[in-house]
């Protein structure tokens, strides 16, 4: 849906980018960011994925269920998940 409405992906994190989370192991459910140029590392399903928005200088904010809130942290998650993939919003047209 982000790519029909002019979402872009991005190979670095700006502020208010979604940033797209897909976990190491596979599972049942589809990979967030199959579409367009988006990184591919397997065909296949994942157990685990999750999203946020970005809020620059690797930081994000996505609302965890452990706490069930939103939360600030680190965008890299180096424990059970991929490379975060980063959408960015269209750029404004120029007049």
């Amino acid at each position: 849906m982000a790519y029909k409405h002019g979402w872009r992906p991005s190979a670095s994190q700006e502020g208010g980018c979604i940033v797209a989370w897909n976990s190491l192991e596979t599972g049942g459910r589809s990979r967030i960011g199959r579409g367009k140029d988006t990184a591919k590392k397997s065909s296949g399903g994942v157990l685990f994925r999750h999203v946020g928005i970005a809020t620059g200088s690797w930081w994000s904010v996505d609302n965890t269920s452990f706490l069930g809130r939103p939360t600030a942290g680190i965008t890299t998650r180096p424990f059970r998940y991929e490379s975060p993939i980063f959408l960015c919003p269209p750029k404004p047209r120029k007049k």
